[in-house]
């Protein structure tokens, strides 16, 4: 039962650890950073953050609109300005002069109703993977 347990709570490790963060066939690290609304944003902007950790070794970030909707991106590290970039429903922006090797955090919002997935994906380079 035991052995059970710890191959189960294993599995799921690695399926949670993938979620966050991939390895696309090129070789750039990718990040899931989708959110759910947590209020709802029609009238006022409510950022939602997500808790994946960004960091660059490119210096150079893609960000990836997987919605139906345009979303607003917020790029947050300490000691760092806020940089926000407004991306079209489906579009992909790229943000160059990321500094290297610092710990990013990454929020965003839309105006959508409460408990609205946002989805949005994150690349380490210059380019994004096909999304249909």
């Amino acid at each position: 039962m035991r052995k059970a347990l710890s191959i189960m709570l294993s599995i799921c490790f690695v399926l949670l650890s993938a979620c966050s963060m991939n390895t696309s066939t090129e070789g750039a690290d990718k990040w899931d950073c989708s959110v759910t609304c947590a209020e709802e944003s029609v009238d006022t902007y409510v950022i939602t953050y997500s808790d994946v950790e960004i960091i660059s070794k490119s210096g150079v970030l893609s960000f990836q609109n997987r919605n139906n909707f345009d979303i607003v991106v917020h790029l947050l590290s300490d000691g760092e300005d806020e940089q926000t970039v407004e991306i079209s429903a489906g579009g992909v922006v790229v943000l160059n002069q990321i500094e290297k090797e610092l710990v990013y955090t990454v929020g965003c919002h839309a105006k959508v109703e409460e408990n609205t997935e946002i989805k949005l994906m994150v690349y380490d380079g210059e380019g994004a993977e096909v999304y249909k």
